[in-house]
């Protein structure tokens, strides 16, 4: 994954976010076969917002061949250590 240009990933939550923390081109394949299909949304979701493209099998190779990769936004870094030092100092712990 770290030497890919761009990456073809099922839907999965755990692939999706390590692609795009790894700061790589993502494409989404979406099984269309699942029902209640979380993956779907959460595709469509970070998809609508910039951060990945995303297909069914029936339109892999059109998407492939007429997706903009250049214009995805990099998806944003975790804000854990600003939590913990609010938390802290909500708590009156040294930060």
């Amino acid at each position: 994954m770290l030497n890919a240009d761009i990456i073809l990933s099922h839907g999965g939550a755990g692939s999706i976010l390590e692609c795009l923390r790894l700061k790589k081109k993502l494409l989404v394949v979406i099984n269309d076969k699942l029902s209640e299909n979380h993956q779907a949304e959460l595709a469509v979701e970070l998809g609508g917002n910039g951060y990945l493209h995303y297909c069914t099998c029936s339109n892999l190779l059109t998407v492939l061949r007429d997706a903009d990769f250049n214009n995805l936004k990099e998806f944003p870094s975790s804000e854990s250590e600003c939590f913990s030092y609010f938390l802290n100092q909500e708590l009156g712990l040294p930060c």
